[in-house]
């Protein structure tokens, strides 16, 4: 027993306390269609979602934080807009001096760039004398930060120009309320009103930011911009819950089926829901990272899985092509990019913070930060991206920073977290990690009779994971 103990606990300081930091960035590309399909309907009664890439928000998880963080898209990840002059939006980034915005014809990083520009603030009205957008077209945004050293880009963001019957209804509505041509602030607030009820981001965005600046002390005018950013927020937040769900269950599927050996039936069930694809391949991208970095067993039936969904999908194999590349060096710059969003952020931040734990230059071009703050940061990407295997990992970390810097009740709910969402996974060196905290935290308050009896459980959670 010693023997094993000695083994977790060797396993525990440089797993858990390195940081298994969590993406999944979607390469929007694999999204993208050659031909944009129509909105969602309007229900007949009540509001249209912001959202546009399906009725199951899990299709895209760019949902999750869209709105936090710096240069994220205040917007949906597909919008609508009514007016073909848009209203961009964005998340300030700290100390910068610019922002830079490309627009795009197409959801693809190859599409044609339309118009790009510097921008001073966090936010951007399409010109007059821009060109034209087209009615009935597909097209894709992003703002990144100048600087030779440290050029930071955020997320994609996509809309779609309305035209034809979805124009017609809205301009309809408009025409019925009278509201075409608004002449004060409360006729254009109710003009906003009917944009959100049509889910058109958009302009409905552009018209409560013009508000807002024009009239700040209007409670109104407030209450009603604070509500979009809620009501955008509040689709992400299930958008997240619905991503880790589909993946969760899409895993459970393929379990016995990859176990029976049934490689044909598992590509069918992998084919037939590709967003709960992507989001399964982001779990277990992060788990195999997560084994290499701190030579630790992988989750059962991982491998095979995530060799199966890399070969489904266009955005998963370029994941997988990085990974590979970067699991022959180990190295910080190689395969995975700092700059990107989403998996490859995190699982950067992961290699950096554990070679900072250890002790280890991560180089010159590393961001920033103890370990315990960069898992903080993991934790927020991973919450925003809908990861839950990272979720739980940087949730253990914290609690045990805060064992290790004797902050005694800060260890419970974090590991509490953790616990539950590695039960959910049956990750068992996950499940490991919980009784040895508590064991350390029991063994701090000498309670030995706790400690040794979690001790104990580690122990025999530790075979299980090792055999």
């Amino acid at each position: 027993m010693l023997r094993i103990l000695t083994l977790a606990c060797r396993f525990l300081l440089v797993f858990v306390c390195a940081l298994s930091i969590g993406i999944s960035s979607l390469n929007f590309n694999s999204l993208a269609q050659d031909k944009p399909r129509r909105p969602l309907p309007k229900p007949p009664s009540g509001a249209r979602g912001f959202e546009q890439t399906g009725r199951d928000a899990s299709s895209r998880l760019i949902a999750a934080g869209a709105t936090r963080g710096p240069l994220k898209p205040i917007a949906p990840y597909e919008g609508l807009a009514y007016n073909p002059k848009p209203f961009f939006a964005w998340a300030a980034q700290p100390g910068a001096a610019s922002y830079h915005l490309t627009l795009r014809d197409g959801a693809e990083s190859s599409s044609p760039i339309v118009y790009e520009t510097d921008v001073k603030t966090a936010q951007f009205a399409y010109p007059a004398d821009a060109p034209a957008l087209t009615p009935g077209k597909l097209y894709s945004w992003r703002v990144s930060t100048a600087g030779v050293m440290e050029r930071k880009q955020g997320a994609v963001a996509t809309f779609f120009v309305l035209a034809g019957e979805d124009a017609a209804q809205i301009k309809a509505a408009l025409e019925k309320a009278k509201l075409t041509a608004p002449k004060n602030a409360s006729q254009r607030l109710a003009q906003a009103r009917i944009f959100e009820d049509f889910g058109v981001w958009y302009d409905a965005l552009g018209i409560g930011s013009a508000l807002v600046n024009e009239n700040p002390n209007d409670a109104e005018v407030k209450a009603y911009y604070d509500s979009l950013i809620k009501r955008l927020r509040d689709e992400e937040t299930k958008a997240v819950s619905q991503s880790s769900t589909s993946a969760l269950e899409l895993w459970q599927q393929l379990l016995p089926l990859l176990a029976a050996q049934k490689e044909g039936p598992a590509r069918l069930v992998i084919n037939s829901n590709r967003a709960a694809a992507r989001s399964l391949y982001k779990e277990l991208l992060f788990e195999a990272f997560a084994s290499l970095l701190y030579d630790g067993p992988p989750l059962q039936g991982s491998e095979q899985a995530r060799k199966l969904l890399a070969e489904s999908d266009d955005e998963n194999g370029a994941l997988e092509a990085k990974f590979n590349e970067w699991s022959k060096e180990r190295k910080p710059g190689v395969g995975f990019n700092n700059a990107s969003d989403g998996i490859e952020q995190i699982l950067c931040l992961a290699e950096i913070a554990s070679l900072r734990f250890n002790e280890k230059d991560p180089g010159k071009d590393a961001p920033p930060g103890s370990p315990r703050e960069l898992t903080e940061r993991a934790l927020k990407l991973s919450e925003a991206n809908g990861i839950e295997l990272a979720v739980a990992s940087f949730s253990g970390s914290l609690s045990f920073y805060a064992l290790r810097e004797k902050r005694l009740d800060e260890v419970g709910p974090p590991l509490d977290r953790a616990e539950a969402i590695w039960t959910k996974w049956n990750e068992q060196v996950g499940l490991f990690q919980a009784p040895l905290i508590r064991a350390y935290a029991s063994y701090a308050v000498e309670n030995w009779k706790e400690a040794a009896t979690f001790f104990g459980r580690a122990a025999e959670l530790w075979r299980r994971a090792t055999p």
